[in-house]
C-alpha cells in the first residue's frame, strides 16, 4: 500500500528485537512489525538475517468463541476467535483524532489502542467488555450477562476473563484465559455478620461472616 515507516530499527545488535510501525498511504490503518536480529546458519554464520513478522497475536485459551474489536473504531475490524485458536491483528485502524498519534525522536507514531471482548454466544452476545490495552497485563476483563436474558435459564450475571500479555521475541500475544483467582474478593474483617448485592442489577443479598 506504499505505506510509511516512522519508526527504524538499528540491525547492528545480533539477539535484538524491536518493532515497526508502518502507515498505509492513504493513513487509514497503522500496520504493526516485530522485527528480530539474529545470525544465519551454518556457513552463514557471518551473516545477519533480519527477520519481519506480524506483531501482535491473539489468542483464546477460554472454553467458548469470543468476538474482539478496536474500540475507538466498533464499527470495522471485529474478529471472532473460536476456542485454542490464534488470531493475527496484522494492523490497527486509524481513527481520524489527532490525539491518537505521538512524537518520539521526531517520528509520528500511533499510539496502541484499547481493545474490547464480547461473548459470541448469549447471554453474552449483546455488551463489550471494559476496554483494556496490549501493553499492560495482567488484567481482567468482564462480560456482562444480556438484561434481556432469562435469569432463570442464565442465573450469572457475568464472566470475567483475564488477560495476559506475552512477550517472546519480536512478537507480542495477547492471551485470554480463564481466571486462576476471581476478579473480586470480599474480605468481612470486622467483628459480625454484614450483607452485600451488586446495586445496579438489583441482585439479592448475600451475607459475608466475619
Amino acid at each position: 500500500e506504499n505505506s510509511k515507516v516512522n519508526t527504524q530499527i538499528p540491525v547492528d545488535n545480533v539477539g535484538s528485537s524491536g518493532a515497526l510501525q508502518c502507515h498505509s498511504a492513504c493513513n487509514t490503518k497503522t500496520y504493526n512489525v516485530g522485527v528480530s536480529i539474529k545470525l544465519g546458519p551454518d556457513m552463514f554464520h557471518r551473516t545477519k538475517v533480519i527477520v519481519l513478522t506480524h506483531l501482535y497475536e491473539l489468542v483464546n485459551e477460554t472454553g467458548e468463541t469470543l468476538a474482539i474489536r478496536q474500540q475507538d473504531m466498533p464499527e470495522v475490524g471485529v474478529v471472532q476467535i473460536r476456542p485454542g485458536k490464534h488470531h493475527i491483528w496484522p494492523y490497527w485502524h486509524r481513527p481520524e483524532r489527532k490525539s491518537f498519534l505521538f512524537a518520539v525522536d521526531h517520528a509520528l507514531v500511533q499510539e496502541d489502542p484499547a481493545l474490547q471482548v464480547q461473548g459470541v454466544a448469549a447471554p453474552y452476545n449483546k455488551l463489550w467488555s471494559s476496554p483494556f490495552t496490549v501493553t499492560h497485563g495482567p488484567c481482567h476483563v468482564v462480560l456482562q450477562r444480556d438484561p434481556a436474558a432469562d435469569p432463570a435459564a442464565h442465573p450469572a450475571a457475568y464472566k470475567a476473563y483475564t488477560v495476559h500479555i506475552v512477550h517472546k521475541g519480536s512478537k507480542v500475544y495477547v492471551v485470554l484465559r480463564p481466571p486462576i483467582s476471581p476478579p473480586l474478593q470480599i474480605l468481612n474483617l470486622s467483628f459480625q455478620h454484614i450483607d452485600v448485592r451488586q446495586d445496579d442489577v438489583g441482585s439479592s443479598w448475600e451475607k459475608v461472616p466475619p
